[in-house]
């Protein structure tokens, strides 16, 4: 089989950390940037994402293992970006005790007719929302 594209793991892991840190946790950097603006010492809040970054490399170079580490990278960039999503739309932090609430939810809890129907209720506000939005902007 040939293969198309080809990366060295070294750099995969570089490229995946500097992605998690400056993509993924953005919210939370800036959020440092705008705190740190009485800060006497201009370059704290450069620290940061070069300690995010260090983290990244060292987690992501311990799960380096034949056939554990794509399948572990697919899941974290999945639920990374749905945390991401969440914070930006929602602004919810995805804290400790929010983690403990998704793992103690039972499946009866997360299959009940309530949350299928506010999922359909919102899918449908959404399309409403998009299409007055694109009469809207014609009308402009």
């Amino acid at each position: 089989m040939r293969q198309i594209f080809q990366i060295k793991m070294t750099t995969f892991i570089l490229v995946m950390s500097a992605y998690f840190t400056l993509c993924f946790n953005y919210p939370i950097l800036a959020k440092i940037f705008d705190l740190s603006h009485s800060v006497s010492n201009v370059l704290f809040p450069y620290t940061a994402p070069i300690v995010l970054m260090a983290a990244f490399i060292i987690i992501f170079t311990l799960l380096c293992w034949p056939y554990l580490f794509k399948p572990v990278m697919i899941f974290l960039t999945i639920t990374s970006s749905m945390a991401l999503y969440a914070e930006v739309n929602y602004h919810t932090l995805f804290n400790n005790a929010v983690i403990e609430s998704i793992f103690e939810t039972n499946s009866d809890e997360a299959r009940s007719p309530s949350r299928i129907n506010t999922f359909l209720t919102k899918f449908i506000f959404m399309k409403n929302d998009s299409s007055q939005n694109k009469k809207r902007h014609n009308q402009h």
